[in-house]
């Protein structure tokens, strides 16, 4: 199955050579964090799988079912009715697939993770 992140050389080519380490040392509160929440990394080798982890996930459900459902999404458009606008079908259904993926809140702050629906 095809995968946006992990089959694209460039995008592994950038991703491997960051040097993010100053960065996510800060983000992560020089991983303090890891003591109170589950999700946060302990180090920055963890911190890197789960943002590789992430990607993939990302670039799995991007290449298998928000992209094939693009040009429909694009035909359908949003609607407008009542005064209310609502997506197509195909964009909520790819926020729901994304929210089931847990990659909504991915930016959030661990201890605004739980409240994530």
């Amino acid at each position: 199955m095809p995968n946006f992140f992990s089959d694209n050389t460039d995008l592994l080519f950038q991703f491997d050579r960051l040097d993010l380490q100053e960065v996510v040392e800060i983000l992560e509160n020089k991983y303090t964090f890891a003591k109170q929440y589950d999700s946060a990394p302990k180090n920055y080798q963890e911190a890197e799988e789960n943002y590789r982890g992430a990607l993939e996930l990302l670039g799995d459900l991007s290449a298998n079912f928000i992209a094939p459902r693009a040009m429909a999404v694009d035909h359908e458009g949003a609607h407008h009715q009542n005064g209310k606008v609502s997506y197509a079908k195909g964009t909520r259904e790819a926020l729901d697939q994304l929210a089931q993926a847990g990659l909504m809140g991915v930016i959030l702050p661990h201890f605004l993770q739980p409240f994530i629906l």
